[in-house]
């Protein structure tokens, strides 16, 4: 089972990168904290695998400073919706590029149905040779009317 270990701080700092490469300035920038606190968080991010270190960008201090990025291998995220006659799913990198896709027939289900169609579908899609043995870190689901109300 795979555990979130991050503190609130590290993860302001992760939301960030996962948009696009930054410098420590430019985190300092971005977050208002001192360089010791973006210092300490990266150091916290880049111990845990959760971001790397990129190329040189230049600046206008005239000598060139580290990127930092997202690890987009450390983790993914699974995002499906549940239509009217299927479930379409997906895994997804850190960096939101799609891994393994996947949709099924479905039928009008009870809840628990779903949820089991749900829990299929990620065993399939994470035993893809593409993203064997990464932990799924979040998952979005989109539930419209398919659904049935058990309760009469």
């Amino acid at each position: 089972m795979f555990v979130l270990t991050l503190k609130g701080d590290a993860l302001v700092v992760l939301r960030a990168l996962r948009v696009r490469p930054l410098t420590r300035g430019e985190l300092v920038d971005a977050t208002g904290w001192s360089r010791n606190t973006v210092a300490a968080r990266l150091n916290e991010l880049i111990d845990g695998r959760w971001v790397v270190e990129g190329d040189q960008a230049s600046n206008d201090r005239g000598r060139p400073a580290a990127q930092y990025w997202a690890n987009p291998e450390r983790a993914l995220v699974y995002a499906a919706i549940c239509g009217q006659d299927q479930l379409s799913g997906a895994i997804c990198g850190l960096d939101s590029r799609i891994l393994a896709t996947d949709t099924v027939p479905l039928e009008f289900v009870s809840p628990d149905a779903a949820l089991n169609a749900v829990r299929d579908q990620v065993q399939r899609l994470t035993a893809h040779p593409a993203v064997a043995g990464r932990p799924v870190l979040a998952a979005a689901i989109g539930l419209p009317n398919p659904i049935a109300n058990p309760i009469e």
